[in-house]
């Protein structure tokens, strides 16, 4: 399936610890001669989880000391083009650190979800693979190079935004938009996302809203005052929810609930006039059902947009404890264009890989070592987001491995704050090599 048109139819410094578990538990009872290796493998993850949350403490702690970014640290203070110009996102965070019996609780529950939920997991995610694969292998649904979004002769030249999905690293996607905003007139970029990419497609949108609202010559100041404000409301919003290590399993979406209405200008169809794509998951079939990419463009209003945006970031039981959100527009249940419950991805990649697809969907340069498997988890749907030509420009902190996937499940009040200070320097980081030059700089 192509790009849908709707229109006709159709998250101070302070310490804090990283959560990252990987285990792997034997289906069946845990007793008699299980009892012995399966204990020295949960006392070893608790160990390993433990001392690598205080190597992350000691990290952070060395920030407090005045080093509020190891990246910016390694960039320098200083603008790559206009010295007289801001040289960090200017947020600012109160945030406090975990307490270390915080720490240990979130051990106690990593342990808990290993051992339980995993397993009860574990056959959602063969059925989910099974049913692509075996619609793939059927021939029930488009997968060739022709899939991806025809451009229209007006598309051909345009630079495009390209935002895959990063899960919890939306917030560096969006210290990244905050630089691109400040510095490149982007109103001419089309902007293509994929779940949280989606997300900051729309924060795009706000920020070229403040660009325009007065002088041109000052808009680098408005973009990054709107940006700061927009910091400081998810700041409020997601400390409900970050207090200890796992408090925003299925509590993501109600911080894209509480701002979304604040920050999608209400302009956004006149603005967004065709440049942005969503890419999500559709469910489809009836007797061999399964969640395939998609993606949407030309909103009708404004409220077709947000909806849009929540379903391509709509991550059952991790954002949101529901497993699909309904798009009414076109009549579908969708959910997140990133699918973790399936390992389709993987035979996905290696058949664009055969196809010679992957330099579109997945260039070399977008990722490295264990941050792969982002890309591979974007192949799917970036094959149908995609336009085949124009200048494609990837918003990502896989970009240059600036993401460190350890770090994935880590949604801490200090951590949001620090990724958006990452992703800012990040992009200037780029800038200075002229990455972002397809746009037109702002004066």
């Amino acid at each position: 399936m192509g790009c849908r048109n709707i229109g006709n139819v159709s998250q101070s410094v302070a310490t804090d610890a990283c959560f990252s578990h990987h285990a792997f538990a034997k289906a069946g009872d845990i007793g008699g001669a299980d009892y012995q290796p399966m204990g020295g493998l949960l006392i070893a993850l608790a160990v390993c989880s433990f001392v690598f949350f205080y190597r992350v403490r000691n990290r952070a702690t060395t920030c407090r000391t005045g080093n509020r970014g190891l990246r910016i640290a390694q960039i320098g203070n200083y603008h790559p083009v206009c010295p007289q110009m801001p040289v960090d996102a200017g947020i600012e965070s109160a945030a406090s650190g975990w307490h270390s019996f915080t720490i240990l609780a979130g051990v106690a529950v990593a342990v808990v979800v290993a051992l339980f939920v995993l397993p009860l997991l574990l056959p959602i995610v063969i059925l989910s693979t099974a049913l692509e694969a075996s619609r793939a292998a059927l021939g029930l649904d488009v997968r060739g190079a022709d899939l991806g979004a025809e451009s229209t002769p007006n598309e051909k030249d345009k630079p495009a935004l390209v935002l895959p999905g990063t899960c919890t690293y939306v917030f560096w996607q969006m210290g990244m938009m905050q630089y691109i905003c400040e510095q490149f007139d982007t109103k001419q970029a089309q902007l293509l996302g994929v779940s949280s990419g989606a997300i900051c497609s729309c924060f795009a949108l706000a920020l070229e809203e403040a660009a325009d609202s007065g002088d041109p010559s000052t808009a680098y100041t408005r973009v990054r005052s709107r940006a700061q404000q927009v910091f400081a409301r998810l700041d409020e919003e997601s400390c409900k929810m970050t207090c200890w290590p796992w408090g925003f399993i299925g509590r993501l979406g109600s911080v894209i609930d509480a701002v979304a209405d604040e920050v999608v200008p209400r302009d956004c169809i006149a603005r967004s006039a065709g440049r942005i794509r969503v890419g999500l998951r559709r469910l489809t079939g009836t007797w061999l059902p399964a969640l395939l990419p998609d993606a949407l463009q030309d909103f009708k209003d404004r409220q077709e947009l947000i909806e849009a945006v929540k379903a391509s970031s709509h991550v059952g039981l991790m954002v949101r404890p529901t497993p699909m959100a309904y798009v009414a527009a076109i009549d579908s249940y969708c959910s997140d264009g990133v699918n973790p419950f399936s390992f389709y991805c993987f035979i996905e990649y290696w058949l664009q890989c055969s196809n010679g697809l992957t330099p579109w969907t997945a260039p070399s340069h977008t990722f490295s070592r264990l941050d792969t498997i982002y890309a591979l988890w974007n192949c799917g749907v970036m094959k149908v987001l995609l336009p085949p030509s124009g200048s494609h420009m990837w918003v990502t902190p896989t970009v240059r491995n600036r993401l460190d996937v350890c770090n994935a499940l880590r949604v801490s009040s200090w951590f949001i704050a620090e990724q958006w200070r990452q992703g800012y320097a990040h992009a200037r980081e780029l800038d200075a090599d002229g990455y972002w030059n397809a746009m037109p700089r702002r004066a």
